[in-house]
């Protein structure tokens, strides 16, 4: 056991680089070696530009296609590269230390390379040269990063996040502070769901800030070890190790952090070999040191990339109705004593139904007809009844009828009645035009309990939610939300569900579900379920799309519409169909 513990002692020694100094007397006290020949450099600098322009290209066509789309970023990040390791260089032969030139380090990846190396081949002398070498490289790196990412997120486009499908994942990179600051001021802010797609010179400032940050972690032999040494001496082994502790925490986080743990144990080290004191650090040589360690923190990403995954583990119904006339068309959903009930916008169609599970499909049956006062509404009418949304309210349901822009409120013995609205009124006050169009009208419906507020969603032009409390038998309109200037796109909403707190909306084309924050007018979180529910029906664009919203603890429920449609090579499903799917943690 003594043994062991000496093992241990003695490794830690190496970590924290004690015996260092010594080792270096000697191994700079040896025969130099010869300089790596020009060609050799030159090689590695042409075969990295090639591998990152091939990793650049958006377009692999030609080869004239290749270079012409991949040049922008193979040879902004080779500038980042170079700029970062001739700083190290110039500023050590300045203070007459040995050095080589850069290795550039080509690598088929993402990205073509796996960065540039300098060697220093003989003693550095005091902390005053430790400093400028060991900072001259990520400043000025970091300046031209800054540079490239500002340009470039400009010359970005914010997107909606691809639909993955299956077992398909998609990258997605994380940002750093100043990455992020830049964005929201060159942008704004980035609605859920959406992400930014990086230009060239963007993506190779984000790849720039993050070598930055990597270099100026104050462990071992790392930029940011010479820097802070050169500024708190042997203090900077207290701070490597809490790096080094902060990287076990960050790798439960994100697996890749593992890396630099056992490059750390490995060759890196913890702390940094004892240099000499030498002429006293300047007031403006100490700002420049303390400015590298502020740059480390805006340039720092804590979970550089994680993956977007496809839905997989979705169940697909058919529903059935063998006493219907007429396929149905499904428009809306609710639970109510764990029924699940459903309305359909068949013209005309006066029922609300319950869908109840078979072997392999869903069977529809009546639950509620209009009964008493339904001829009122029908005579007070312009067109056929269009149920669109179905929600729960007191004791009651309430149902927006889409082309006539009213609210029907249902009772559970077949009364129902229309509760008049004044949001007609209150878009001409706000300045919202209404289309014309008989599809363009009330789409979704939901109501919060707590606060009284009921939330009616007009399907598009415009794609509005509108707040409305009641007030002497009438829904008044308080607010509303101009959902394509949240989600910055265009917009077609097709139901609304509040569950706990949030509103969630069915952005209908963009095949998502869009989590509210209705009070604060913020996107929360999104959700893309096109891997489920594309191609189940013919990609014709009136039939196959989720009409209907629901929500528990553990699932989501979402209603397609068929439009009589039987699924594509199938015989059935000419009723819709009903999706149920795991619910995400936290959505």
């Amino acid at each position: 056991m003594e043994r062991i513990w000496k093992i241990i002692k003695s490794y830690i020694s190496v970590l924290n680089m004690h015996p260092a100094v010594e080792m270096s007397e000697r191994a700079y006290s040896r025969k130099e070696e010869r300089d790596t020949p020009l060609w050799i450099h030159l090689l590695l600098f042409f075969v990295t530009l090639i591998t990152t322009t091939i990793a650049g290209a958006s377009s692999s066509d030609s080869i004239g296609e290749i270079i012409l789309t991949g040049l922008p970023f193979s040879l902004t990040i080779i500038a980042i590269l170079l700029s970062h390791e001739m700083g190290h260089y110039l500023a050590a032969r300045y203070f007459g230390v040995k050095a080589t030139l850069p290795y550039f380090i080509p690598f088929p990846s993402i990205i073509g390379t796996m960065g540039a190396v300098i060697k220093i081949k003989s003693r550095i002398k005091d902390k005053r040269a430790l400093l400028y070498i060991g900072a001259s490289g990520p400043l000025v790196g970091f300046v031209l990063s800054l540079i490239a990412s500002i340009a470039g997120i400009y010359y970005s486009e914010i997107k909606p996040l691809p639909a993955v499908t299956g077992d398909m994942t998609i990258p997605i990179f994380g940002d750093s502070l100043l990455f992020s600051f830049i964005t929201a001021m060159i942008h704004g802010e980035i609605p859920a769901g959406y992400d930014i797609y990086l230009s060239p010179y963007a993506w190779a400032g984000w790849i720039g800030f993050l070598v930055t940050s990597l270099n100026l972690m104050p462990m071992g032999q790392l930029d940011g070890s010479h820097i802070l040494y050169s500024l708190i001496g042997e203090k900077q082994l207290v701070v490597g190790w809490m790096t080094f502790l902060g990287l076990v925490i960050l790798s439960f986080i994100w697996i890749g952090w593992i890396v630099w743990i056992i490059m750390a144990l490995l060759f890196l080290m913890i702390g940094h070999p004892r240099i000499d004191e030498g002429k006293p650090l300047t007031s403006a040589e100490r700002f420049t040191g303390w400015s590298c360690v502020f740059v480390f923190f805006l340039t720092f990403i804590p979970v550089p990339v994680t993956f977007l995954s496809g839905i997989s583990d979705a169940r697909v119904y058919p529903i059935e109705c063998e006493k219907c006339r007429d396929a149905l068309d499904p428009s809306g959903i609710t639970v109510f004593d764990e029924r699940i009930l459903m309305v359909s916008d068949n013209d005309g169609d006066s029922v609300i139904y319950e869908i109840v599970p078979g072997e392999t499909n869903y069977q529809a049956r009546g639950f509620i007809s209009f009964r008493t006062g339904y001829d009122t509404v029908k005579r007070d009418k312009r067109e056929e009844l269009d149920l669109e949304g179905l929600a729960r309210y007191e004791n009651s349901f309430l149902i927006v009828d889409e082309r006539d822009r009213k609210v029907l409120q249902l009772s559970h013995s077949g009364f129902i009645k229309v509760i008049d609205n004044d949001i007609d009124r209150y878009g001409r006050k706000v300045g919202l035009r209404f289309s014309s169009k008989r599809n363009a009208g009330f789409e979704g419906i939901a109501f919060d309990n707590e606060k009284g507020i009921l939330f009616i969603a007009n399907e598009r032009e415009p794609a509005t939610i509108f707040l409305l409390r009641m007030r002497s038998d009438e829904f008044i309109a308080i607010d509303h939300l101009n959902m394509e200037e949240m989600l910055r796109s265009y917009v077609d909403i097709s139901d609304l569900l509040f569950y706990k707190g949030s509103l969630y909306a069915v952005h209908r084309h963009a095949r998502s579900i869009v989590k509210i924050d209705p009070y604060k007018k913020i996107i929360r979180d999104s959700l893309h379920y096109g891997d489920v529910t594309r191609g189940l029906y013919s990609e014709d664009a009136s039939r196959g799309f989720v009409e209907g919203l629901s929500i528990n603890e553990e699932s989501i429920l979402l209603l397609l519409d068929s439009n009589g449609r039987k699924m594509r090579k199938r015989e059935y499903g000419q009723n819709g169909a009903l999706i149920i799917m795991k619910r995400p943690d936290g959505f």
